[in-house]
């Protein structure tokens, strides 16, 4: 994450909070902070006086119409949570990255952890996504050969009864 006011002014000092005691204290406490890919998306970036406050105000004017868009974000199908293979694979998974990682800072681990979980979520969900399409898929091709199947029967006792009326009109004659 980047400080974009500081950023875009980096020699000038200005504060975004202040007390009225003696002497004045000034701080600037109140940030923007962006990823990398918008940077160059920011059009102005200025601290401005607060209304009624001791504090100032950040602004920041964007312009998003020409900066291209990630992947988005991962949303988990929340059906793989009832499913006992999955929940033995993240319970088993937790504990590898926890044992590769003794002593390692509290919060990395808890990054370690999160990025762990995503990245099996996605891969579990997309095979049972491509084994739903194969199976959807095998569903529509026997659908398909018994329509298939249906017509030609259909067919032939079209050709039965035409054969069994034709002969009857010639008996009768």
């Amino acid at each position: 994450m980047h400080d974009i006011y500081r950023i875009r002014h980096p020699d000038t000092k200005r504060y975004t909070w202040h007390s009225n005691h003696r002497p004045p204290i000034f701080c600037r406490l109140d940030y923007f902070l962006i990823t990398a890919n918008i940077i160059n998306a920011v059009t102005k970036c200025n601290i401005i006086p607060g209304f009624l406050s001791d504090h100032s105000a950040v602004t920041l004017n964007l312009n998003l119409s020409n900066t291209v868009r990630g992947p988005g974000y991962f949303k988990l199908n929340t059906n793989i949570l009832l499913q006992t293979e999955y929940k033995e694979t993240i319970k088993n998974s937790i504990q590898e990255t926890v044992e590769n990682n003794v002593g390692c800072n509290p919060n990395t681990m808890w990054e370690l952890i999160k990025g762990t979980v995503r990245n099996i979520s996605i891969k579990y969900s997309s095979k049972a996504k491509k084994l739903e399409r194969e199976k959807e898929t095998k569903i529509e091709q026997n659908i398909e050969a018994a329509r298939k199947r249906l017509n030609k029967i259909t067919y032939m006792i079209k050709i039965y009864w035409m054969n069994l009326i034709s002969n009857e009109i010639n008996l009768a004659k």
